[in-house]
């Protein structure tokens, strides 16, 4: 059994080999194990796993602070706390977590 990231002719992840059995957890989870740029340009792990370090820092650099702005009236609310403001930051958070799980589970 090998431990390598390669996968084999059946695209099941050896990683996920136990025992001379293979789980085969579809090809979602393929995606997410083999990142687009190895799987599609051929670049080695250790590159692939930079390029996509870096897009993703430089994507929250400028995410962050725009969300922060959009999200004043509850993250640094004026005046004293208000309960219904709780109320709605924590409901927009939960709508968008069930959001981005149902989306996912889709892909």
């Amino acid at each position: 059994m090998t431990l390598r990231g390669e996968l084999d002719e059946h695209h099941v992840n050896p990683l996920f080999v136990f025992e001379g059995k293979s789980r085969n957890f579809g090809d979602s989870a393929l995606l997410a194990q083999t990142p687009i740029l190895m799987r599609y340009e051929g670049l080695p792990f250790w590159f692939a796993l930079f390029i996509g370090n870096v897009v993703s820092v430089l994507l929250l650099s400028r995410l962050v602070p725009w969300f922060g702005k959009l999200l004043r009236w509850w993250l640094i609310p004026d005046g004293r706390r208000d309960w219904r403001r709780d109320v709605a930051g924590a409901g927009l958070m939960l709508g968008i977590y069930t959001a981005c799980l149902l989306v996912f589970s889709q892909v």
